[in-house]
């Protein structure tokens, strides 16, 4: 994911927050017309900020963590919409071990590498996207995402991902896999990747700063 889908996702958060912050406000006023027992003023108030609030707008969370949560629906929504099956396990936590520019740039570039796969699969039917997160107190924080793909697409070798697609500065070289490997290497961890006829497997494991630099990668 480059930096400026990150930076335009970031925008979207710091909306969400002042909507949040702006919905403060409006309870505030809420009750101070129950308070005073003015009706009609509530149910006129009521009806006008329900008139103002675009359809749109969604309750469904997929993570208690707000930055990944933003970057799960930017991607999974336009898979939904585009007839894309979505699975999705995300119960992580607030605060994560790893700074979250880096989480975000890792998933962002796992979720688009699987949407792009689904996009140029020739036929439209059993498409899917499957993310599964997970922390591991106290520092270990694991990803993986399965999605549907035509092996013509990309092969694996030395558990690197190669592209037959033209779409890259440097032929052959997947730049957002590489990113996510990169990523993983910086946080003592691993990313690996493996392909069938008809599925494409990541599965990325990082662990936080303060974990002891000789602890175990899970296999």
């Amino acid at each position: 994911m480059h930096q400026e889908q990150y930076a335009l996702l970031l925008k979207r958060i710091e909306e969400t927050r002042r909507a949040r912050h702006d919905l403060r406000q409006h309870l505030t006023l809420i009750q101070s017309y129950l308070d005073n027992g003015d009706k009609d003023a509530l149910k006129e108030y009521v009806h006008a900020y329900g008139q103002s609030i675009p359809e749109s707008v969604g309750i469904f969370i997929y993570c208690k963590n707000y930055a990944i949560d933003t970057i799960a629906r930017f991607y999974l929504s336009q898979a939904e919409d585009e007839g894309i099956q979505v699975n999705v396990s995300l119960p992580l936590p607030k605060q994560l071990p790893i700074p979250e520019p880096d989480v975000c740039i890792l998933l962002g570039n796992l979720l688009e590498n699987a949407l792009t796969a689904c996009r140029e699969m020739t036929s439209s039917k059993n498409r899917y996207i499957k993310i599964c997160g997970l922390f591991t107190p106290p520092h270990t924080l694991s990803f993986t995402v399965d999605n549907s793909f035509q092996q013509q697409q990309l092969f694996v070798q030395n558990d690197s991902p190669f592209s037959a697609s033209a779409n890259y500065d440097h032929p052959g070289l997947g730049l957002g896999l590489s990113s996510v490997q990169s990523t993983a290497a910086r946080f003592k961890g691993t990313a690996k990747f493996e392909t069938t006829e008809t599925e494409f497997r990541a599965s990325v494991f990082l662990f936080g700063k303060d974990n002891p630099s000789d602890e175990a990668i899970p296999q």
